[in-house]
């Protein structure tokens, strides 16, 4: 079980980071509204070998935090830091040099593989962007990557049209894993697939972290896969973080009202607990940008107060290694 990242194997900083994106004017709108922001001083770390899930419901900001780390989201505040690098404005070669080193798993396996491409190309594409491998030395590495997350070699041949979701999801893992990478941000990376194939995916990350030694950020809003999976976890509400902290620790002593809501809302599948009334927040999830000047779970808290809705709780320990945001936890 991972504690807080030892800085001395800090692999991935996140140091008060914002995302923003411009809102269009509406033709009634006398003044430009302010700049949307997904995500808003947004602060954590991850040590090699470690898995950060990331949980909170949908448009909380998950996958923008995903975005932000492999570049393809702006920063209007803060700074992100790899392998004790700021890699915040890298652009052009340099970031296409990063690349090797922060590879994703996208969410849809239908959609992430060219239909057109065979399976050993579309592994080998990376190999070849980064100069690392071709001809036959780059065959011989797709069919290790192949045997690796449990393909048969055979696999190389044929086209994605002819695999299922979970094993389209293994070839998009095998071309994560093709140029080595120390971190993958993983995007709900199993919440397309059956539920029967879900575990062997889960499993399979895993055993490759084992293996190989690679860093994750798991993003899911399925908190028995997170839990499953993840070292630490990082509880997201309307862009900000509630609560982070050791898996167990989360589960077992959550700190935020928001943490408690998540759990309470997991389905029990005890036959004699069912018809139980259990604890549920009211109101409208707030938006990114909502109670900018107080808790943004304020509106729909159990616990909320004058201070709740005046101020912005600070991200404080609450237990070793444990945060959250919160003024009367």
């Amino acid at each position: 079980m991972a504690k807080q990242a030892d800085p001395a194997k800090r692999l991935v900083e996140f140091t008060d980071v914002s995302v923003a994106y411009d809102v269009q004017r509406a033709a009634f709108w006398h003044r430009k509204p302010p700049p949307f922001r997904a995500i808003d001083g947004v602060s954590f770390q991850i040590g090699r070998g470690e898995t950060l899930g990331v949980v909170g419901e949908s448009g909380s900001g998950k996958s923008t935090i995903g975005k932000a780390l492999l570049g393809r989201a702006p920063l209007a505040t803060g700074n992100i830091s790899f392998d004790g690098r700021d890699i915040s404005k890298l652009s052009g070669a340099a970031m296409r040099r990063l690349r090797r080193h922060i590879q994703p798993v996208l969410q849809d396996p239908y959609a992430s593989l060219n239909p057109r491409m065979r399976v050993a190309d579309i592994i080998a594409e990376p190999l070849l962007v980064h100069g690392i491998a071709r001809g036959k030395e780059a065959e011989a590495r797709v069919a290790q990557l192949l045997n690796l997350v449990g393909l048969p070699s055979d696999t190389a041949s044929r086209h994605p049209g002819s695999f299922s979701g979970g094993q389209r999801q293994r070839i998009g893992i095998a071309r994560a894993l093709a140029v080595e990478p120390d971190f993958i941000v993983a995007d709900e990376p199993v919440s397309a697939l059956d539920v029967s194939i879900r575990a062997q995916i889960i499993n399979l990350f895993r055993d490759l972290q084992q293996e190989l030694g690679v860093a994750y950020l798991f993003i899911a809003h399925d908190l028995a896969i997170v839990r499953h999976v993840s070292h630490r976890i990082a509880v997201v509400y309307a862009g900000r973080v509630a609560e982070i902290g050791p898996r167990d620790a989360i589960y077992g002593s959550p700190q935020h009202p928001y943490t408690r809501a998540l759990l309470d809302a997991v389905p029990i599948p005890d036959p004699a607990r069912r018809g139980e009334r259990r604890p549920t927040i009211r109101g409208e999830f707030g938006r990114p940008g909502d109670e900018d000047h107080g808790c943004r779970f304020a509106p729909r808290c159990p616990l909320a107060t004058k201070i709740c809705r005046e101020a912005v709780p600070p991200l404080a320990a609450k237990a070793p290694g444990h945060l959250a945001a919160c003024w009367n936890s």
